[in-house]
């Protein structure tokens, strides 16, 4: 099961919820067009209540206008605005409840995935622990997790900030095809300058996830060695080595911050830059059209400056999609049990024991390892008598030990109890 089956069984386990929140999310995006739609009309008709925008407004515009031709110019005003304010409201509920959902699955599949990591770290092979080191466990366990289930988050949100680029898209073409072309190139020109600090944020996402992973082992390290530090006075070294690792993940975390702290400004800039060629192209190609330059301008550039935060948002969705990347794959390693050890159980309850143990020409070697580190044990051990394992170490005395209560299986022979 690769990283992206991972991500996808804990979505679909939850995709009422994940549906819900799209689609309210894109209600939510409905509300804002149409909202941004009326609200150059609405300050034309208040400046200038006699002015007829229904003659020279785009024809989305006049669909939408329609609706208040009904009533008279002097109320037309208090209708449109209260409209709007409607709309405004119904925009900021739905996108309240989008990003309700999504903050409430994010909570859910962080506890599947860790209910799911604590079942299998019950049931896997006591090899697994001997070949993996508890930092690691624990930081997988606990940060890299919510690395994971942010990025899920973060491909919800995607999906929503492209609906809302789509339709603001099909707004401005209903508004101008030829302003829309002209701003499409520019706005594509803008996404090419932010690859740039997209593809380094995958870079410190990778070394955060590594930092981070040795930073946890050191210090468990330190804890549990506490003792044998104190007894050699080590205690200067482990610092420096514990504040290096601090030090880099600490640096990796600042360059990522500031390298997505560039992403906005560059694109205001750069919106900026696009509106001003948008206003000299629309006075160029509406010259002939003066009473309608006013209208489809405005209205034009309103939602376009409305539009064009949502390239910065896709751009640093995607920086941080690619930020979590590494996270993804190394929750995906740890809940994987293909390339783990798991023994199978017993068919025969034990009760208690009778009359002893028997290791029956017992062999053993360690999984992974060809050599035998039990050849040819056969050890008779009595109900209600001591046995004392006497070698040097490395004989194999805590091996026998481990086969007893079968934390391992032997590669040959047979442990049997009362027969």
């Amino acid at each position: 099961m690769n990283p992206k089956q991972i991500l996808l069984k804990y979505t679909l386990k939850h995709w009422i919820l994940v549906v819900s929140s799209i689609v309210i999310g894109f209600a939510s995006t409905i509300f804002n067009g149409v909202g941004a739609i009326l609200v150059i009309p609405l300050l034309i008709s208040f400046i200038n209540p006699e002015n007829d925008i229904l003659k020279t407004a785009p024809q989305i515009i006049k669909k939408l206008l329609s609706v208040f031709e009904f009533f008279s110019v002097d109320t037309r005003f208090f209708w449109m605005f209260a409209a709007i304010l409607l709309i405004l409201i119904l925009k900021h509920i739905t996108n309240f409840v989008s990003n309700f959902l999504g903050t409430y699955l994010s909570l859910i599949m962080a506890k599947d995935m860790r209910i799911d990591s604590v079942i299998l770290l019950l049931e896997v092979d006591i090899d697994y622990y001997v070949k993996s080191k508890i930092g690691d466990i624990f930081n997988r366990f606990m940060s890299e997790i919510n690395r994971a289930v942010a990025s899920i988050r973060n491909y919800i949100n995607l999906i929503k900030i492209i609906a809302t680029a789509f339709m603001y898209l099909a707004i401005l073409l209903s508004i101008s095809w030829q302003l829309t072309i002209l701003s499409s190139l520019l706005g594509g020109l803008l996404a090419l300058l932010n690859q740039y600090f997209v593809k380094r944020s995958k870079k410190f996402g990778e070394i955060i996830t590594v930092t981070a992973k040795q930073q946890t082992n050191k210090l468990l390290e330190l804890l549990t060695g506490i003792r044998l530090i104190k007894a050699v006075g080590n205690e200067r070294y482990e610092l420096e080595s514990i504040v290096e690792d601090i030090e880099a993940r600490e640096k990796a975390g600042l360059d990522a911050q500031t390298n997505n702290a560039v992403i906005a400004p560059l694109n205001e800039i750069g919106g900026v830059i696009i509106i001003a060629l948008i206003i000299i192209a629309g006075r160029y190609l509406f010259n002939e059209q003066l009473q309608a330059l006013a209208t489809i301008l405005l209205t034009y550039l309103y939602v376009l400056f409305r539009a064009l935060p949502i390239v910065g948002q896709i751009n640093s969705a995607r920086s941080s999609l690619l930020g979590d990347v590494s996270a993804v794959e190394v929750v995906a390693d740890f809940l994987i049990r293909d390339n783990k050890p798991f023994m199978s159980n017993g068919s025969i309850p034990y009760q208690r024991l009778e009359t002893g143990i028997h290791f029956d020409n017992v062999q053993f070697s360690y999984p992974g390892h060809q050599e035998l580190v039990l050849k040819g044990i056969d050890l008779w051990i009595p109900k209600g008598k001591m046995i004392a394992l006497v070698g040097a170490s490395g004989a194999g005395k805590s091996t026998i030990a481990d086969l007893l209560p079968r934390f391992y299986d032997p590669t040959a022979g047979r442990i049997l109890f009362d027969g």
